[in-house]
């Protein structure tokens, strides 16, 4: 689903004048979707999740303590 969605924002940004305002609106979107990549795996190290932190595949078994 991710690089689905990244795939379709660099075509859109392809098409457009780099530092256009649309290409600055697909930039932003793009660092987001990067940005919660990065998020997730900073916390699965925190945590200590083996796979260089990936929480999508251990989401299931991390518990919160609250």
């Amino acid at each position: 689903m991710r690089n689905k969605k990244l795939k379709e924002l660099q075509k859109k940004m392809a098409n457009c004048q780099k530092g256009s305002r649309q290409w600055k609106k697909y930039r932003r979107a793009l660092n987001d979707i990067l940005g919660k990549i990065d998020y997730s795996r900073h916390l699965g190290r925190i945590i200590g999740l083996p796979d260089g932190g990936r929480l999508d595949k251990h989401w299931r078994n991390i518990r919160c303590v609250g």
